[in-house]
């Protein structure tokens, strides 16, 4: 809820759905549902942390013709989900301490993103603090604080956004 709040005193509607089970992987296309209630001329950006990035991904690979663009939040694509082929703006956020996140797969799912995916990575940020539940097991030790690492993500994607516009 902080990042959601950060980004909304910025002037974005933020929405954070119900998810069965917290897990977003779950119903990627209760996008749809909120875009219905909101009818209007507004743009649409998906994206999510971890899974929840990943669920977005499989959303815009079936629906990018509905959003502006896609931001990923120590996530990355599944291999269903191929983008490489759109011209999506997209935004990739990891954290240099992030132990959670499959360097591997990350690396493997690039060639599932356009060329110009912007790719940024904040130096002792972990994986846990992307949200707001606590610690998560195996991750790393974030060198800075929860409230510094929002405020750099909300900061990041908003001059992303922003400069898409």
């Amino acid at each position: 809820m902080p990042l959601a709040d950060q980004l909304s005193e910025k002037g974005y509607r933020v929405f954070i759905p119900y998810m069965p089970f917290n897990l977003a992987i779950l119903r990627s296309d209760k996008t749809d549902e909120i875009m219905e209630m909101y009818d209007d001329q507004e743009e649409w950006w998906v994206g999510g942390h971890s899974l929840g990035g990943t669920s977005a991904s499989i959303y815009a690979s079936d629906e990018h013709d509905k959003i502006n663009g896609l931001f990923f939040l120590a996530s990355y694509p599944n291999d269903g989900s191929d983008l490489s082929g759109l011209e999506l703006p997209i935004l990739s956020i990891t954290g240099t301490q992030d132990e959670i996140i499959n360097r591997e797969s990350y690396e493997s799912a690039s060639s599932n993103l356009p060329l110009a995916t912007e790719l940024y990575q904040i130096e002792g940020r972990d994986h846990s603090n992307f949200g707001y539940y606590g610690f998560q097991n195996g991750d790393g030790k974030s060198l800075i604080s929860r409230e510094e690492q929002h405020e750099e993500v909300t900061e990041r994607l908003d001059d992303f956004i922003r400069s898409r516009q």
